[in-house]
């Protein structure tokens, strides 16, 4: 009955005969294995997933830090065998398994979903490279962006005049911030999001944004957004007052028929 209720079954295998594959799995997290290892207790390891590829090997779907810290102890594990899966079918369990786990980083879930080929994760990523960076975990690298979900949420961020907004906003935070610190956190790409989404190319005078962005601290953009998010009515998230005192920015000095109206920035009902 086993065999025909469940898509797996359990079965003791050779730790030699499993492998991480790094196209999805994300690399071990050195100061948690050190803690599986120092802490190991056979009793709490539980069960392995991993997924039949043939030859005698199998892939690990869930479980590859447990399996790093199994290797200082065991020659065996016991695991859950999943038969017939494609490469995408395998990333896309670790995505499920993963997703809601907030120890794993989201570019480890985004990657993953890329490896399934989800069109939106690679429109995303394709954006990302045209415009100069990369998505990553790496923070210190100026050419890293490490806000995965608010590259997501841009990218969301559609209306009449657009398909989505990450395009502009990594392009104007780039000539406007870049090198900068704060100069690439998430609610800047919110923020620039929420603002491109509401105004079309034609209205907007890009070099003018450019340079009067560029005169603004980006912590000192990121504070005000933080300060009218706890403070202003009606509640609003940070994203919703950026694009607005971007507005503000970009009308200062301009001749009164070129301003934008903040009035398009729409927030929550």
């Amino acid at each position: 009955m086993a065999t025909t209720e469940w898509p797996f079954a359990v079965e003791l295998l050779p730790l030699a005969d499993l492998l991480v594959d790094h196209k999805y799995q994300r690399p071990p997290q050195q100061a948690f294995v050190d803690k599986l290892i120092s802490e190991f207790d056979e009793t709490l390891v539980g069960i392995l997933d991993v997924a039949h590829r043939g030859n005698g090997t199998h892939a690990i779907l869930d479980g590859a830090q447990r399996y790093q810290a199994l290797l200082k102890f065991k020659q065996t594990a016991w695991c859950a065998v999943y038969k017939g899966m494609s490469l995408a079918e395998e990333a896309m369990f670790f995505y499920r398994k993963n997703r809601n786990r907030r120890s794993v980083h989201p570019f480890y879930q985004f990657r993953a979903l890329m490896v399934t080929g989800d069109k939106q994760s690679l429109a995303i990523n394709k954006i990302v490279e045209d415009t100069g960076y990369k998505l990553g975990i790496a923070a210190r690298q100026d050419d890293t962006i490490t806000a995965i979900r608010a590259s997501e949420d841009a990218y969301s961020m559609s209306s009449l005049f657009r398909d989505e907004s990450l395009s502009p906003s990594l392009r104007i935070m780039r000539a406007s911030f870049y090198g900068r610190k704060g100069g690439k956190e998430g609610e800047i790409i919110r923020g620039l999001g929420k603002f491109f989404q509401n105004f079309e190319d034609d209205a907007i005078d890009y070099p003018w944004l450019i340079e009067q962005l560029a005169g603004q601290n980006p912590q000192t953009l990121l504070g005000r957004a933080d300060d009218k998010a706890a403070t202003a009515r009606p509640i609003q998230p940070r994203a919703y007052w950026m694009a607005k005192d971007i507005v503000e920015i970009y009308n200062r000095g301009q001749k009164k028929g070129n301003r934008l109206f903040p009035s398009y920035i729409q927030g929550r009902k």
